[in-house]
C-alpha cells in the first residue's frame, strides 16, 4: 500500500498564472486519477483556504465523505491567510474545526516572517493543548528557523505527532537551516514529509533533483524511515513535475535508502485510516518491527520470543478483546510480527509505537481501537507499486 501524505484538492485553481481549466484542474477526481495510474492507495488532503477557496474545509470534508477509503482530510485551522491568524487573546479554532468536520488532523501554515513567540504564548499553548485533548495530528508549514520553538512545543505535548511540510523548510545550500531541522530528530514526535523537492532544490524543474539527495540522506540518517513520509504536493507539483516523478524522486532515486524501507520495490508512506478501513484494506507488508499480522494465528507462540513491548501489545489483544485487525492491520497490513527485532536508535519512532501500546493496555473491551485510532492515524506501510 502506498499513501500520499501531502496533497491538496480545490474547487478552483488558486495560483498564478491562470490556467485554462481553473474549475477542474485541482478537483479531487484529478488527484484520484493520478493515484490510480501510479498505484497510490490513499491520500491525505491538506486543506488550504487560499484564493478562490474560502470553503476549502467544506470541500475537503465532502471529498473525504465521497471517497472514505481513499481520501482523508486535514482541516485548515487559523492559517497565515486567515483573519484569525495568531490573534492575541484567542486560543485558536482547532477543536471546533476538528469537531465540525470530524477530521483527525489539522494544518497550520505559519507566516515566513513569524518570530515564533506565539508558539509558547498562552494562546499557542492553548491551541496545541486543545489538539492534544482531541488526539489530533498537527501538520505544520513553518520556516526552518522556527524549529527550536517547535521542539519546545512538541516536548510539552508528546502525544501530538507534529509533521513538518516539505522537508521542514530545508533548502539546498542552507546548511544552518538543515542543522536546525536535524536537531529536531531528538524529539520523537516530530516528523518530516519527504515532499516539495521543487521547493528544496535550486532549480524547481530539475528532476530527479540530485542536489536534494544530501538533504534527504541527512534526514533519513537522523529521522529514519518511520518519521519520514512521502507526499506529492499534488496538484501544485504539476508546475514543476508530474505526479509520477514526485513519487519516483523518492522511490527510484533515493538509492541510499535500503530496499524494503521505501525504495525501489516499495514505497514508504503514511496515511489516515479508521480501524475498520485499516482492516478492510489490509494486505501490505510492513517494514516496521513490532507490528502484527491481521490474523495473528501464532501470536501466543510469538509471545515467547517477543520483546516486553511486544508481549504487552499482544496481552492487550487478549485481555482487552480488541481484534488485531482493528488496531494493527492498518499500521502494517499483513506484515508479520518480527519477534525480538529492535529499531535502530536513530530510527526508533518510539513515540508512535508507545502511544499505540498504551491504547492497548488497560482498556475496556471494544474501546481500544476507537480511542487510540483517533490519535494515531498515520500508518506506515510498504508494498509493491503495483499493489
Amino acid at each position: 500500500m502506498i499513501i500520499d501524505a501531502h496533497c491538496h484538492a480545490w474547487r478552483h485553481w488558486p495560483y498564478q498564472p491562470p490556467v485554462p481549466d481553473p474549475t477542474s484542474r485541482a478537483l479531487a477526481e484529478q488527484l484520484l486519477f493520478e493515484m490510480d495510474r501510479h498505484g497510490v492507495d490513499q491520500a491525505v488532503v491538506v486543506c488550504a483556504r487560499i484564493e478562490h477557496n474560502p470553503d476549502n474545509n467544506d470541500y475537503g470534508a465532502e471529498c473525504a465523505r465521497r471517497y472514505p477509503d481513499r481520501l482523508h482530510q486535514f482541516v485548515d485551522v487559523d492559517c497565515s491567510w486567515t483573519a484569525t491568524y495568531h490573534t492575541p487573546g484567542r486560543p485558536g479554532g482547532s477543536p471546533r474545526a476538528l469537531r465540525r468536520y470530524g477530521a483527525r488532523g489539522f494544518t497550520h501554515y505559519v507566516r515566513a516572517d513569524d518570530d515564533g513567540a506565539w508558539f509558547l504564548s498562552d494562546e499557542g499553548l492553548a491551541f496545541f493543548g486543545a489538539a492534544a485533548e482531541r488526539g489530533a495530528i498537527a501538520s505544520l508549514a513553518l520556516p526552518a528557523r522556527l524549529q527550536p520553538a517547535l521542539r519546545e512545543v512538541a516536548r510539552r505535548f508528546p502525544s501530538v505527532p507534529f509533521l513538518c511540510h516539505h522537508m521542514a523548510g530545508a533548502r539546498v545550500g542552507d546548511d544552518a537551516a538543515l542543522a536546525g531541522i536535524l536537531a529536531s530528530a531528538d524529539v520523537p514526535n516530530i516528523h518530516v514529509k519527504l515532499s516539495g523537492f521543487h521547493y528544496v532544490s535550486r532549480v524547481a524543474h530539475e528532476y530527479p533533483y540530485a542536489d536534494c539527495a544530501p538533504i534527504v540522506r541527512a534526514l533519513y540518517g537522523r529521522f529514519g524511515p518511520e518519521r519520514l513520509h512521502w507526499g506529492s504536493d499534488y496538484p501544485v507539483v504539476r508546475r514543476a513535475m508530474t505526479y509520477q516523478q514526485a513519487l519516483e524522486a523518492v522511490r527510484a532515486h533515493c538509492d541510499f535508502i535500503p530496499a524494503g524501507t521505501g525504495r525501489a520495490s516499495s514505497a514508504t508512506a503514511w496515511a489516515t485510516c479508521s480501524p475498520g478501513t485499516a482492516a478492510r484494506r489490509a494486505g501490505a507488508t510492513t517494514t516496521r518491527p513490532g507490528l502484527c499480522d491481521k490474523d495473528l494465528p501464532g501470536e501466543r507462540a510469538a509471545d515467547r520470543r517477543a520483546s516486553p513491548r511486544e508481549r504487552r501489545h499482544f496481552a492487550g489483544h487478549r485481555a482487552g478483546g480488541a481484534p488485531a485487525a482493528a488496531c494493527c492491520a492498518g499500521r502494517g497490513g499483513r506484515g508479520r510480527l518480527t519477534p525480538g527485532r529492535r529499531d535502530p536508535p536513530a530510527h526508533s519512532g518510539r513515540g508512535s509505537v508507545r502511544a499505540g501500546e498504551e491504547g492497548l493496555v488497560g482498556r475496556r473491551p471494544g474501546e481500544v481501537a476507537t480511542r487510540r485510532a483517533a490519535g494515531r492515524l498515520f500508518i506506515m506501510v510498504a508494498a509493491s507499486p503495483a499493489a
